[in-house]
């Protein structure tokens, strides 16, 4: 599952699950820990209403028999909160984060690496729902707790909570804060993980971002261009977060006046964006940067096409959002108006 080979992971946890969890197995830390791969793997899977009837039976059997206080039991009800906040009940999955950082017990060894870790999620579940306000005390907190435990033994993991900071920040326009913040956090990751890392480019990619907000499009750019180069090098061709630093990058090159090399670059975003099913924020993205530069080269009749386009485009994904943000089916994200952006993706191009 750490790898992304999710299907696998699957199989495994099922065969476990079906292994240990025939009564009347006494080995009931394996039981557990069978309830508790098998709702991991249905959650990476995306099947949420599974690993939520999972993890709950799993919870009802660590507290029959006392062991509710478990990391297993804790890490149990983890997998709960995750699979209610795919399923987009975000309250209730704050509900469960706040019961469990109320009830860890921080002076137990087992529980110390869960403090920042359940903080920061909340943190950031508050901040999905624009209530960066709210969030930033607790990023805060989280940065405090990972640095106490990971700052010298796991930089790399600190940095990550740094990098969520500096995003909060960011969308606060507390930028002079976040480009401190982020700076910070990429150091951390280039001297930990090198410059070739996943975590890496998402620091650059957040570099970038705030650096455009600063007016720093030179320097946006550069960070941006990297994330495009590292993404390139570690990810399939069409991976979507290639699209998506392609179309960042190509943003900063049109406020440079690159237009050329901005067109290279959206024109490459296009191709990944237009085989994905979803995308809707970033091909809408695409789609003005590309209006943008048919503005500055085009007929005024090409351009008011290309407007009407970009009105459905944008329309589109705003559907779409709306619809993940409150529609599941089966466990499964469902975006209802999946057809009407492919519709207006394939007219915008």
């Amino acid at each position: 599952r750490s790898v992304g080979k999710y299907k696998e992971a699957l199989a495994l946890a099922v065969a476990a699950f079906a292994a240990l969890d025939t009564p009347p197995a006494s080995d009931m830390d394996g039981r557990l820990g069978a309830h508790l791969a098998l709702a991991g793997a249905w959650n990476a899977n995306g099947y949420t209403a599974k690993a939520l009837d999972v993890a709950e039976a799993g919870l009802a059997l660590a507290k029959a028999n006392r062991m509710e206080h478990s990391v297993t039991a804790l890490a149990l009800a983890h997998e709960r909160v995750l699979a209610l906040q795919q399923a987009g009940q975000r309250r209730q999955a704050e509900d469960g984060l706040q019961g469990l950082i109320a009830g860890l017990d921080a002076s137990d060894p087992d529980f110390t690496d869960w403090q920042p870790r359940l903080v920061g999620e909340l943190g950031m579940s508050l901040q999905n729902r624009g209530l960066e306000a709210n969030a930033e005390p607790l990023l805060r907190r989280a940065v405090a707790l990972a640095g106490s435990l990971y700052k010298d033994s796991d930089p790399a993991t600190y940095a990550a909570h740094l990098n969520n900071l500096a995003i909060n920040l960011w969308r606060q326009r507390k930028l002079a804060d976040a480009a401190a913040t982020i700076s910070t956090a990429l150091a951390l990751q280039r001297a930990s993980l090198g410059d070739a890392h996943p975590d890496t480019a998402q620091a650059l990619m957040t570099q970038g971002a705030i650096l455009m907000q600063m007016g720093e499009a030179e320097q946006a750019a550069k960070a941006l261009g990297e994330v495009v180069t590292i993404r390139s090098r570690i990810l399939p061709p069409t991976h979507p977060d290639i699209a998506n630093a392609l179309a960042n990058l190509g943003a900063a090159l049109i406020v440079l006046g690159r237009n050329g090399e901005a067109r290279v670059a959206l024109e490459r975003a296009a191709k990944i964006a237009a085989g994905l099913p979803k995308l809707g924020d970033v091909k809408m993205q695409i789609a003005q940067m590309m209006l943008v530069l048919e503005e500055k080269s085009s007929t005024p009749e090409r351009w008011l096409g290309a407007a009407r386009r970009v009105v459905a485009l944008q329309l589109a994904g705003e559907a779409v959002n709306a619809s993940t943000r409150t529609l599941v089916n089966d466990g499964r994200r469902r975006t209802v108006f999946e057809e009407l952006v492919q519709a207006a993706w394939a007219a915008a191009r």
